[in-house]
C-alpha cells in the first residue's frame, strides 16, 4: 500500500538524517578537541624551552652569595640583637618581659618551644613570645634577603620565582587541558546519547504509526472483502451479472459484423441497410 511505502520511507529518511547529524557532532567535538590538544601541547612545548633556558642561565652563574648555612648564620646574629626589652607591647607587656628576663630570657634568640613548658611563663604567654619572635625572624630574612642582592642572590631568587611560576603556570595548563577534554567527552557523550535517543524514539513512532495504519488498511481490506462475497450472493448482483454478460455478447457480435461489412461501407444503400440492422438489435 502506498501509504505503507511513504511511512517507510520517511523512517528511513528520518534515520538517515539524524544519524549524519550523529556523525557530524562526533567530528565537530574531536575537531575541537583536535584543536585545543594543539594548542596547549604548542603552549606546553614553549614553557618547557623557557624552563631550559632558564636552568640553563641558574647553572651558568658561578656566584649566588652566601649559601643557606651563611643565611641562618645572619639571620641568628640578627635575632641575637633584638633585646626582649624592646619588644612592641602589641606581643607582650611589661610584666611578661620582666618573666622572660628573669628566667635568663633576654633575646629572640634565646626564645624556643621551651617556653610553652616553663612553669613562669606557661602555653598562653608562651604563644605571644613565638609570634613576637617569628615577626622578628621574619623581618631579619627579609633585611638579610635584601642585603644579599649584591652578591646575586635576588637573581638567584628571581630565577626560582620565575621557574616557580612557569611550573605552575605549566601544572596549570596542564589541569586546563584534562579539564576541557573531560568537558568536551561529556559533552559529546550526552549530545550522541540524546541523538542516540531521538533516534530511538523517531523509530517507535515510525513502528506504532505503522502498525496503526497496516491494522487500519488490512480492517478496510478484510471488510470490503465481506462486503463482495455478500454482495456476490445477492440475487440482483446476479442479475445484473446476467446482463452484462449478454451485452458483452451483443457488443461481439456488432464487432464481427463490423469486420465482415468493412469493405462494404462505401455502398449508400448497404451503409442504409446496416444502420437498420441495428436498430433492430
Amino acid at each position: 500500500m502506498k501509504v505503507v511505502r511513504d511511512l517507510q520511507e520517511r523512517k528511513a529518511a528520518s534515520s538517515r538524517w539524524l544519524l549524519a547529524k550523529r556523525e557530524a557532532a562526533v567530528r565537530r567535538f574531536e575537531s575541537e578537541l583536535a584543536d585545543t590538544r594543539v594548542a596547549a601541547h604548542a603552549a606546553l612545548a614553549q614553557l618547557d624551552h623557557q624552563l631550559q633556558s632558564f636552568e640553563q642561565d641558574v647553572s651558568s652563574s658561578s656566584n649566588y652569595g652566601d649559601g643557606p648555612a651563611d643565611t641562618e648564620s645572619s639571620v641568628l646574629d640578627g635575632l641575637r640583637k633584638r633585646l626582649v626589652s624592646q619588644a612592641d607591647e602589641h606581643y607582650f607587656g611589661p610584666a611578661l618581659r620582666d618573666a622572660l628576663i628573669q628566667e635568663g630570657i633576654t633575646t629572640a634568640a634565646d626564645i624556643s618551644a621551651d617556653l610553652f613548658t616553663n612553669p613562669a611563663i606557661g602555653p598562653l604567654r608562651g604563644s605571644a613570645v613565638m609570634s613576637w619572635r617569628r615577626a622578628v625572624e621574619k623581618q631579619i630574612r627579609a633585611s638579610v634577603t635584601r642585603s644579599a642582592s649584591t652578591n646575586g642572590k635576588l637573581q638567584r631568587s628571581a630565577h626560582e620565582q620565575k621557574k616557580a611560576e612557569l611550573l605552575a603556570t605549566r601544572e596549570a595548563l596542564e589541569v586546563e587541558l584534562a579539564r576541557l577534554e573531560s568537558e568536551s567527552n561529556s559533552r559529546r557523550s550526552a549530545e550522541v546519547a540524546a541523538l542516540d535517543q531521538r533516534m530511538i524514539e523517531s523509530d517507535r513512532a515510525f513502528d506504532t504509526e505503522l502498525a496503526r495504519v497496516t491494522a487500519h488498511w488490512i480492517g478496510v481490506e478484510n471488510a470490503l472483502k465481506r462486503r463482495l462475497q455478500e454482495l456476490g450472493n445477492h440475487p440482483h448482483v446476479a442479475l445484473w451479472a446476467n446482463r452484462v454478460a449478454t451485452q458483452k455478447k451483443r457488443l461481439a457480435r456488432i464487432e464481427m459484423l463490423l469486420v465482415h461489412t468493412r469493405g462494404q461501407l462505401g455502398s449508400v444503400g448497404t451503409l442504409r441497410n446496416f444502420i437498420k440492422y441495428l436498430r433492430c438489435l
